[in-house]
């Protein structure tokens, strides 16, 4: 599937990310837009299904440590209780954007 903008979207981030689905870790890119947030599965992956998760959504995106040990993951979880761990580089950055455009906090100047 390839990433299109909808007239009235505005990109806000992209990134390399993986996403866990099972004990795979799926490599992909990740964008964040002031509406959704789309993940596209890089061809050589097993699973290659793309992920889209509207900021309606969202309850909350939280800090997670991969394995328990990295700090380098995030973990969306839907309004209706669906989970999704993403290992991403700067997650605070990437967090903070998620949330102001879910109206949960101002984003600071870089």
């Amino acid at each position: 599937m390839t990433f299109h903008l909808n007239e009235d979207e505005n990109l806000l981030y992209h990134t390399q990310a993986n996403l866990f689905r099972g004990i795979e870790g799926v490599g992909g890119d990740l964008r964040i837009t002031d509406r959704r947030i789309c993940f596209n599965p890089h061809p050589l992956n097993i699973q290659k299904d793309p992920e889209e998760i509207p900021l309606k959504d969202i309850q909350e995106v939280n800090k997670k440590n991969t394995l328990g040990i990295f700090p380098n993951g995030i973990q969306i979880v839907k309004k209706d209780g669906t989970k999704f761990h993403f290992v991403v580089n700067k997650r605070n950055e990437i967090i903070l954007y998620i949330e102001k455009h879910m109206g949960k906090t101002n984003l600071p100047k870089f």
